[in-house]
């Protein structure tokens, strides 16, 4: 069985920087949030279910995003592709595969990252994200 996952990212615009300053876990948020109120563009039509979510994520995406920790982790910027893709499995499920280039804020060397994740829109209220348990994801694990 899958057991649950919870991930927490603040997205955040990307400004070209030499050293990014450190944004607190509040600002990041703020900054997030005040994104996604703004107006959507002219023709779009944003997502209000489950179904029209997992419609509207399907296909490759390009990836600009930060993490910001508080407590432990590292933050920093991530900058790559990602792709959703259907799940064949009676739940609809999609499977989510990105990677990428991972700039800590420290100030360390860029690192190349992945990351494998599992949406499942069973409830058309909310989206369950769990890591991937497929094979394919345990074995690009033990060959890192």
């Amino acid at each position: 069985s899958m057991s649950s996952s919870l991930l927490s990212l603040s997205l955040v615009a990307l400004t070209p920087r030499a050293t990014p300053p450190r944004m607190s876990d509040d600002d990041a948020f703020a900054q997030f949030e005040a994104s996604y109120k703004r107006p959507a563009p002219t023709g779009f039509a944003r997502p209000s279910t489950g179904g029209e979510l997992r419609e509207y994520l399907l296909g490759k995406w390009s990836i600009r995003k930060a993490t910001v920790f508080s407590v432990g982790g590292i933050s920093g910027r991530f900058q790559g592709v990602g792709e959703f893709v259907a799940y064949p499995h009676e739940r609809p499920l999609l499977a989510y595969s990105e990677r990428g280039m991972f700039t800590p804020d420290s100030g360390g060397a860029p690192v190349e990252t992945r990351n494998r994740l599992m949406y499942d829109f069973s409830d058309e209220r909310k989206v369950a994200v769990f890591f991937d348990p497929t094979e394919e994801a345990r074995g690009a694990a033990n060959s890192r």
